[in-house]
């Protein structure tokens, strides 16, 4: 987790929350003040903003620098929130939510597909009846159909920050070698970590097997449709 750590002094200034991520999620969870539960939340941008539309929200990630961000952030939030240090594969929480998501492409950086069938197992059991998933990651149909080695590059112009990302698939072991170089303040960090590419049939047929239903795929977070050889993401809802 080396990597994340170093990033996470400018994580905010790369990854800046989206007002149609905000209005997606707030549209399928439904009114406040439902709970939600945001797996790999970084430091927590999203779960803090849906807080403050009066959703009880809990963010968990792996990556103890992250929270220890996020705590900071929420220290002045009043309304119901909380962050800890959980694994995605066997967090120990209690809660049961209306809403479960897990979105910036974080599903794929489990190991194995057993890994992604245990997460879905996994999450099931904390989800409330008729409680609902949102999952969003690349569209990884079109990454292995058109070989594409490159995702767009961030840019933040006030920061004078600049981080780019680039895919090499290595169809042998079925993984992508995800590079990644962030360049600010005169300082340069450089990144490489092993993705596992999931297609939208194999990620549907995961769920049904799971018990899932009313599977949903868009390919954006304007409810567009998803387009396998078009879309820039997947994003799937499904309820339980």
């Amino acid at each position: 987790m080396r990597f994340y750590d170093e990033i996470a002094n400018y994580y905010d200034d790369i990854f800046i929350p989206n007002e149609n991520q905000v209005h997606f999620l707030k549209t399928v969870i439904g009114p406040p003040s439902k709970e939600v539960l945001d797996i790999a939340c970084g430091t927590g941008g999203y779960a803090l903003i849906l807080s403050q539309y009066g959703y009880s929200v809990l963010g968990i990630d792996l990556d103890k620098k992250m929270i220890e961000k996020a705590k900071q952030k929420a220290l002045n939030i009043k309304q119901n929130i909380e962050f800890h240090v959980e694994n995605m594969l066997n967090f120990k929480i209690n809660n049961t939510f209306d809403t479960i998501y897990c979105i910036g492409n974080s599903l794929v950086h489990l190991k194995t597909f057993n890994d992604i069938k245990h997460f879905f197992k996994h999450i099931k059991r904390r989800l409330k009846p008729l409680g609902k998933i949102v999952i969003q990651i690349i569209n990884y149909d079109r990454i292995l159909k058109y070989g594409i080695d490159q995702l767009p590059t961030i840019y933040n112009e006030q920061k004078k920050l600049k981080f780019t990302r680039h895919y090499h698939y290595h169809k042998e072991k079925h993984k992508i070698s995800f590079h990644t170089v962030l360049s600010v303040n005169n300082k340069t960090i450089t990144n490489s970590i092993d993705l596992l590419p999931i297609t939208s049939i194999e990620l549907e047929d995961i769920l049904r097997n799971e018990g899932y239903k009313e599977i949903k795929m868009y390919g954006d977070f304007l409810f567009a449709k998803y387009q396998k050889d078009y879309s820039y993401a997947l994003i799937l809802t499904a309820s339980y």
